[in-house]
């Protein structure tokens, strides 16, 4: 997707923040294409009600990781399925607590210089070093990583029954 997230203020609410950025990014796809299911998604931090998005810096980065540093946040995910031949639209949203152990000076510099903190929510990614930062997780564990994968199958099952049954056949077909 193309669409600007930055044109969307957040408002303290992120189950409708992030299901509409997952709608408006499904949206924009669907403009461009002629047909097929389009997926949008869009993760977020949150803390205290605080919304941590991708920062804008290495310094900025640091910030979120000291303020996440002992503390269990919130990551959501909206995901939107948009079928361009009927107009159907399904939302959903994923959400996974984390609890970060308390961080030294040196493992945040450290990570904010080796990992690739700019492109991700938080300033972190779980599925990199990052993840040493992970006391514990409540939730789906690949919510954190972008996509709640699991959670996305079973809304397709119940949507496309036939579809999900249809790919699983033909799968074991080839096998």
């Amino acid at each position: 997707s193309r669409f600007d997230e930055s044109i969307l203020p957040y408002k303290q609410n992120p189950e409708a923040y992030c299901k509409l950025l997952s709608i408006k990014k499904a949206e924009e796809v669907a403009a461009r294409t002629s047909s097929g299911l389009i997926i949008g998604a869009d993760t977020i931090v949150v803390l205290k009600n605080v919304l941590y998005p991708k920062p804008k810096n290495i310094k900025e980065a640091e910030i979120f990781l000291q303020n996440l540093s002992g503390e269990t946040h919130q990551v959501y995910t909206g995901v939107s399925l948009l079928s361009k031949q009927d107009g159907f639209l399904h939302s959903f949203v994923e959400k996974t607590d984390v609890s970060f152990y308390a961080l030294n000076t040196s493992e945040i510099k450290h990570y904010v210089m080796e990992g690739n903190p700019l492109d991700k929510a938080g300033g972190y990614g779980i599925q990199d070093f990052s993840s040493v930062f992970v006391e514990k997780i409540d939730g789906c564990y690949f919510n954190v990583v972008g996509l709640p994968i699991s959670r996305l199958y079973r809304e397709l099952k119940n949507i496309y029954p036939v579809l999900i049954e249809n790919l699983l056949v033909s799968k074991m077909e080839s096998l």
